[in-house]
């Protein structure tokens, strides 16, 4: 039954998103983003032009440190997860899985990224349960920001948020996060689990990794915003941007750029939407090629860990053996092109 509603979802998913309509939507709203930030590309070029006397390499640095162990908490995220639902693997087989399907989240539609997880660890779990584990994965990385940008908002007074009671909808979104994310993980436990092991599961393994998952995701985020903060520092000393503010305007548009899955990695949209919300406190051309910068900085924190992949080989899960094969590359199956 859930098999057949996964290909059905599947197969509604690929008609949606492949018609006319919606590919002239996806072209149109794609190139928008990016018209947007290759002017504002154009822009920040002037700005670090004229602050380059000022600019400060220390802060970038520390912040491309930050970025990389943001990077590796992720895969603790992964890791945490897998091992909630019992599956005691080798962390170093988890983050390879992770690692290598990090390159796949680049391809037009962040789901890629999830399909390739999936194909990777398919050949010790159902479909089913594949489908269950990969989304709590995603539901404990946008709940874990989310839950902080609403937390923070609600906290402490900042100059990017102006609707009416901001703090009752903050705390109301925040409650909200966390009750969603609880039930998902309790649904999805009991889905895996109950089917995987025919028996009474351990409940409280299950709650205690997942909470170590969260606490990881919640790091991760706070490590991006500090980042994000040094990253402006480096080329403004005196832009009035807080901890704060760049923690807030990080979770929700990155939130929003999951959300996106039509655009690879949520690109364009996490950057123009990061540098809309801090423009209050900083030059908008100069808050966008900061979060240009913060991207390349990710792209380039993942290509460095892919090179833990070739290091843990005898780790390397079976369908990943499989996809480098030989042979597999000379029948140029386009199934194992993930």
């Amino acid at each position: 039954m859930e098999i057949k509603f996964l290909r059905k979802a599947q197969y509604l998913h690929k008609k949606i998103l492949s018609s006319p309509l919606m590919n002239i939507f996806k072209i149109m709203f794609v190139a928008a983003a990016f018209v947007f930030m290759g002017w504002a590309v154009v822009a920040g070029v002037s700005e670090f032009q004229a602050r380059s006397g000022a600019l400060n390499l220390g802060p970038i640095y520390a912040g491309a440190a930050l970025v990389f162990i943001a990077s590796l908490l992720g895969g603790v995220v992964w890791h945490c997860v897998m091992r909630s639902f019992h599956l005691d693997l080798p962390w170093q087989q988890n983050l390879i899985v992770h690692m290598v399907s990090n390159v796949a989240k680049y391809l037009p539609g962040y789901g890629w990224h999830y399909l390739s997880k999936g194909y990777l660890i398919n050949s010790i779990l159902s479909t089913s349960s594949a489908f269950f584990i990969i989304a709590t994965e995603a539901v404990i990385l946008i709940g874990s920001g989310a839950s902080l940008g609403f937390a923070f908002t609600a906290a402490f007074p900042t100059s990017i948020v102006h609707f009416h009671n901001y703090r009752m909808w903050s705390l109301l979104g925040l409650l909200l996060v966390v009750l969603a994310t609880a039930i998902w993980t309790r649904y999805a436990g009991d889905k895996v689990l109950s089917a995987r092991t025919n028996r009474q599961y351990s409940k409280a393994k299950f709650i205690i990794w997942m909470l170590i998952a969260w606490v990881a995701g919640g790091l991760g985020w706070l490590a991006l915003s500090g980042a994000t903060l040094l990253f402006i520092k480096a080329v403004d000393g005196t832009a009035d941007v807080t901890f704060i503010d760049s923690l807030i305007a990080l979770t929700f548009s990155s939130v929003l750029g999951f959300i996106v899955i039509f655009v690879p990695a949520g690109l364009g949209i996490r950057e123009a939407t990061m540098g809309v919300m801090l423009s209050p406190l900083a030059p908008l051309p100069l808050t966008i090629t900061v979060s240009l910068l913060l991207r390349i900085i990710v792209i380039l924190s993942e290509m460095l860990q892919l090179g833990a992949v070739f290091l843990w080989s005898k780790h390397w899960p079976t369908n990943l053996k499989k996809l480098l094969s030989f042979a597999r590359v000379t029948r140029n199956n386009p199934n194992g092109v993930l």
